[in-house]
């Protein structure tokens, strides 16, 4: 959930707009499988953004987030008594189309529901809750890499304060192709095989 102020630059007759984002962000996977907005962290980062026309715009943006979660703190298996913190820098590419027609510093056109979806690039470091990076352990005997693929996609309203700023709101969701950002790969049989060569609570 990233709240963003955008200030709008004319370039014939279209609009590039350039920003700052911050917010909450949370995790969900094998400790966490279905609470939203459960031990959230911080979010921050930059967006360049192109309009095409009223409809449709296109950005890139680069975010750091921070991402936590432990079973104890989750509830949904407390008894293996694992957790990590994992810091991700994020490079993406996403369309967003309005619903309403909408320019920054409009008049009429100052307020817009929101559709986006892209792609993105990450790379993250993991880390057990006393500082050890998890990563070089390799705690399931697998050897992974740190960065990997994402597609983000979300809902969001953007409002125009005035000539010079828009902000907008939005809640976005990255479906990764990676399951070891939180150092576990769940693989229900295995579990109890894994946990047993943890090196960290």
């Amino acid at each position: 959930v990233a709240l963003s102020f955008l200030m709008p630059q004319k370039s014939q007759a279209q609009i590039i707009e350039v920003g700052f984002s911050g917010g909450l962000s949370y995790y969900i996977g094998d400790i966490n499988p279905s609470k939203h907005f459960v031990e959230n962290d911080y979010g921050f980062g930059g967006v360049v953004k192109y309009y095409e026309n009223f409809r449709w715009a296109f950005r890139f943006q680069y975010t750091n987030l921070n991402l936590k979660a432990s079973d104890v703190n989750v509830g949904f298996k407390p008894e293996r008594g694992l957790a990590f913190n994992s810091k991700l820098n994020d490079f993406a590419l996403i369309a967003e189309f309005n619903f309403l027609e909408y320019w920054t510093g409009s008049n009429r056109d100052f307020f817009t529901p929101y559709i986006c979806g892209g792609v993105s690039v990450f790379t993250f470091d993991t880390y057990a809750p006393d500082g050890t990076a998890l990563i070089p352990l390799q705690t399931e005997g697998v050897e992974y890499s740190n960065v990997s693929l994402s597609i983000p996609f979300g809902i969001g309203v953007k409002y125009s304060m005035n000539k010079r700023i828009g902000v907008t709101l939005e809640w976005t969701i990255h479906k990764t192709f990676t399951d070891y950002i939180d150092d576990i790969h769940f693989i229900s049989l295995q579990l109890d095989r894994y946990y047993g060569k943890r090196v960290w609570p």
